[in-house]
């Protein structure tokens, strides 16, 4: 049976190998959602499907309509009908304050991030409701 850290590391490998995919110049972020009963959701970020999927301006700016890699996860999980009660969310990139307030609002139990996001009130608004652990790589 493996350990809740080689869990967390496979995990995040899953959510860095679907970070991967995203089109993203300045930051690819990748997430996984793990639901209580081991369902696996992933999510990247990008545009929204069938629009043009340049993620920046011309001058390097994320444009607004990009969605969050934690957002696509929790929409594809909406799209299938699936509970997110008591999940766990994997996230290659710390949450904004709004994923933050969205992943609460879907039932998140747990957060596990990989680097620290510029601003972190994300982290910190999530701290009061949820556990939330930055994820040590050795």
């Amino acid at each position: 049976m493996p350990t809740q850290k080689q869990l967390d590391a496979a995990y995040m490998a899953t959510a860095l190998l679907h970070s991967q995919m995203s089109k993203a110049k300045r930051k690819q972020v990748g997430a996984c959602i793990v639901t209580k009963s081991g369902v696996t959701l992933t999510g990247y970020n990008g545009t929204p499907s069938g629009w043009d999927n340049i993620c920046e301006t011309e001058n390097n700016v994320t444009k607004a309509e990009v969605i969050h890699a934690e957002v696509n996860a929790v929409l594809k999980a909406a799209k299938e009908g699936i509970s997110l009660t008591d999940s766990t969310c994997y996230v290659t990139l710390a949450p904004c304050l709004s994923c933050a307030a969205m992943l609460s609002q879907a039932g998140i139990k747990r957060l596990v991030y990989l680097e620290e996001y510029r601003d972190l009130s994300g982290v910190e608004k999530l701290k009061e409701k949820i556990i939330v652990e930055k994820l040590l790589t050795n």
